[in-house]
């Protein structure tokens, strides 16, 4: 019986994980949640509108978040965080978020970017967003390079969104998958995760 400890203890090392920006995602999704009711009805926007369904959301990233950011290359620090998370609700509390545009509504867009896009839109893809910049997968951005060198452009709303959801790995494949079969449970979901 005593050799059968040290095996036990080599054959189970514990538990890792190499995720990036956990912290951040659980804290922007649940913003994502908290605002989503205001698009209810936006196309691709998720069908959460009461309390009860924004928490399941929030339960539902909570646990989803424990595989990180897909930018494994940001390094967001508290102060971008709630820079974007800032700059969400900001956007969700523009007058009329389904109809208005983001030039309306005084929350900066990253360049390239049409300020004439609908709120909701962006609330589906955050990374539109100058604060959230961090949160594409297709940028490697560190926040101890002090800022993006000028963020480069997305090539338009319609080259933003084709960039950002073009190349997903195969792990993301499989979560969005997996969401997707819990959807009931979460009452709806973002049609584009972090």
């Amino acid at each position: 019986m005593a050799l059968g400890l040290p095996v036990a203890a080599w054959w189970a090392p514990g538990c890792g994980t190499d995720a990036v920006g956990i912290e951040a995602c659980r804290q922007v999704e649940a913003a994502r949640c908290e605002v989503a009711p205001v698009c209810v009805g936006f196309a691709d926007a998720p069908a959460i509108e009461t309390e009860q369904q924004v928490q399941n959301c929030r339960e539902f990233y909570r646990d989803h978040c424990l595989l990180g950011l897909e930018n494994i290359e940001a390094d967001a620090g508290q102060g971008e965080i709630d820079s974007c998370v800032k700059a969400i609700r900001a956007t969700a509390d523009c007058q009329d978020p389904k109809k208005s545009t983001m030039a309306l509504c005084g929350v900066p867009l990253r360049d390239g970017l049409d300020p004439e896009v609908a709120p909701c839109e962006v609330l589906q893809k955050p990374h539109w967003l100058q604060s959230c910049r961090w949160l594409d997968p297709n940028r490697k951005i560190s926040s101890a390079a002090g800022g993006d060198g000028g963020g480069g452009g997305a090539g338009g709303a319609g080259g933003a969104d084709a960039a950002s959801t073009g190349e997903t790995s195969a792990l993301s494949a499989s979560v969005t998958d997996a969401a997707a079969s819990v959807s009931s449970v979460v009452a709806g979901g973002f049609d584009e995760d972090l």
